[in-house]
């Protein structure tokens, strides 16, 4: 096909298909499906959810129907839990038919002629990701009671306002069930490895492995021969080209991620950074790299040092360091009596260096012995030390003031408490803490892996500063939610529930003490959300 014909394609695809507004069915769907709708249920509840998983999305194409019986294998893999299935609508009753148990399933289709029957089947098990303009016609079969809806927009202004501040912002996605999955799965989950079946998007004669569809070699939707990354002479059509060229793209724009594809179609013509092997190969593979994790794991904090170390070599790390924190912190308080002062991963050691500047006593300690060098520099290699945080070679109740701050996220999840534990023991009066909600901007430069290993809730942070026996004075948001301070003493409250005074260095120069005015989020504390001061 040359350039005037593939024109010519187009031009009739938009003609025939394009010429009624699908905003108005979506429209339509969205104000319909509204009362179902809800912030708690919205799909980005689920930010992170599966940060260290493989996603594996399940199309419709010719090639299930071989692949489906390798899925339903991965039922009895000891890795299990390490793969989340996500099934298009058109593929359900297949894998369920095989004994494939998805964890989600997908749909958006707004026609309910092309989607109904695809969920009419025993799915009251199951767990729906909808769109809020998928045909409300679906929840007559759907029995599952747990649903999360993806916000997919293209609506008019007037049913935007009242769907966005409910789902939030919107879902990417190149248009259909499988490239929504996609999305999702990586800006959502947080995987970094997709695992493609039943993604041919072209075809010999059926487009669908076990059903009829209004696609092929007819009249109102023109199709044309193309070869497939085999070689092989089949055929595709407009959609199909576009939710290919959308998934390569996306293989292209993210180059941390490792993407494979079973089905041997289409999908990676014009791109190299999509693998092509058998269903059963990226199983083993994948299985055989959790294993490896979790063999790791068995010693994370080594496995997390020899990550920063390698990072640090390169030359390129440059870690985000408290520094900016303290400075802000310095024009709204007071650290009144205070002498000394920890800093706890404190990488490059500003913060070290920064607090003696101003007359402190400071030390600081972090687990990779690639700040060395930097502490050279800055000559503040006597004060430093190179330890793990759950393991600290100080006295108890050595230090007036303990800081941790851009290392929360950093730290093992299975070292969380014990590092919490270890700061407690060391300090004597003062704590301050901050943490991320979301992943890093920038990846570890020797391999591109995410530096925020534990990502995880306001709330989440919080139980485990008070079951390692701090006492928390306020918690302190960041205005756009990407993170937040968490001030905590470990003296104990008297009866009326005042802290003792003896033990408290910080105060504000407001002469009020945190806790009051100054705290503009308690997330659970108990303390009230009073106040505009942010120090995030």
């Amino acid at each position: 096909m040359n350039e005037e014909q593939f024109r010519g394609v187009i031009d009739f695809f938009n003609d025939k298909h394009l010429a009624q507004d699908p905003k108005k069915v979506w429209n339509k769907n969205t104000l319909q499906n509204l009362p179902r709708c809800s912030k708690e249920k919205s799909i980005w509840k689920l930010r992170d959810k599966h940060l260290e998983d493989a996603i594996i999305i399940v199309g419709a194409s010719p090639c299930l129907t071989e692949d489906v019986k390798e899925l339903a294998k991965l039922e009895r893999n000891p890795h299990r839990k390490n793969f989340v299935v996500i099934v298009v609508n058109s593929a359900l009753k297949p894998c369920l038919k095989a004994g494939v148990k998805p964890d989600y399933v997908i749909a958006i289709d707004g026609n309910p002629e092309t989607i109904v029957e695809d969920l009419k089947c025993d799915n009251k098990n199951l767990t729906l990701i909808a769109s809020n303009n998928v045909a409300p016609e679906i929840f007559k079969v759907w029995k599952g009671k747990n649903i999360w809806w993806s916000p997919y927009y293209c609506l008019s202004k007037e049913v935007l306002k009242k769907i966005s501040p409910i789902l939030g912002k919107r879902m990417p996605s190149g248009g259909n069930t499988f490239s929504a999955a996609m999305g999702i799965g990586y800006t959502v989950f947080g995987s970094r490895i997709f695992i493609m079946v039943g993604s041919e998007h072209c075809y010999d004669e059926q487009y669908y492995a076990h059903k009829k569809s209004r696609w092929e070699k007819t009249d109102d939707l023109s199709h044309w021969k193309v070869l497939d990354i085999k070689g092989r002479e089949r055929w595709t059509n407009i959609p199909l080209w576009q939710y290919k060229i959308w998934i390569e793209h996306m293989a292209n724009d993210l180059p941390h991620c490792h993407f494979i594809d079973t089905s041997f179609g289409l999908l990676g013509t014009d791109t190299k950074r999509i693998q092509h092997i058998s269903l059963k190969e990226a199983i083993t593979k994948t299985t055989e790299a959790f294993n490896v994790v979790s063999h790791q794991h068995n010693d994370s904090v080594n496995v997390e040092k020899e990550r920063y170390d390698k990072a640090y070599a390169t030359g390129k790390y440059t870690p985000e360091a408290g520094i900016g924190l303290f400075k802000k912190l310095f024009k709204k308080v007071t650290f009144g009596n205070a002498k000394t002062f920890l800093d706890v991963g404190t990488g490059f050691g500003q913060v070290v260096a920064y607090l003696r500047n101003k007359g402190y006593e400071s030390y600081g300690c972090d687990f990779s012995d690639g700040t060395r060098r930097f502490w050279e520099m800055g000559n503040i290699t006597q004060f430093c030390t190179v330890c793990p945080a759950h393991k600290m070679p100080y006295l108890d109740d050595e230090f007036d003031v303990v800081s941790c701050t851009e290392m929360f996220e950093h730290i093992p999840e299975d070292k969380v408490l014990d590092t919490l534990k270890e700061i407690y023991r060391v300090g004597r009066g003062d704590f301050i803490f901050s943490y991320a909600l979301m992943r890093a901007f920038h990846k570890m430069p020797h391999d591109g892996s995410e530096p925020h290993i534990t990502l995880k809730t306001s709330d989440w942070w919080i139980r485990k500063v008070q079951e390692a026996g701090f006492n928390i004075i306020a918690v302190i948001l960041s205005k756009e939610q990407q993170g937040g301070v968490i001030y905590a003493t470990k003296g104990k409250r008297d009866a009326k529930g005042k802290m003792p005074t003896r033990t408290m260095f910080i105060q504000s120069k407001e002469g009020m003490h945190l806790g009051g005015n100054f705290a503009n989020m308690a997330c659970g504390t108990g303390l009230p959300k009073s106040g505009n001061n942010s120090l995030c």
